[in-house]
């Protein structure tokens, strides 16, 4: 999942965030639960963003504010990140944007 979620697949970033949630395949992480829990509610349509933003706010609770604070500013690096590296991978991507299938790079994680 770690390939395709950083290519901007949301799917796998949502399923990413279930990984470290469960600790299954990697080693548990609320810290990575909840920054691909994040990404995956900036960039998924309306019906995953809003179960990727109750894994957030679930993965926020066990954070201390400092651990909640780097995973936001990291979750902000991560994904525009993403979306500068593959923006420009192909016209596909840009038709798909033009048709709002992808967020634009100025569109700010849900806090």
């Amino acid at each position: 999942y770690l390939k395709a979620a950083e290519q901007g697949n949301t799917k796998a970033q949502y399923s990413l965030g279930e990984l470290y949630r469960y600790g299954l395949g990697v080693i548990q992480s609320n810290k990575q639960y909840y920054i691909w829990s994040s990404i995956a509610a900036a960039n998924g349509d309306e019906y995953r963003s809003r179960f990727a933003l109750r894994n957030r706010d679930q993965a926020a609770k066990f954070l201390s504010p400092r651990g909640l604070e780097e995973a936001q500013e990291e979750a902000v690096k991560l994904n525009a990140k993403i979306y500068n590296k593959y923006k420009h991978k192909s016209k596909l991507w840009e038709l798909e944007r033009k048709a709002g299938m992808h967020p634009s790079l100025s569109k700010e994680l849900p806090y």
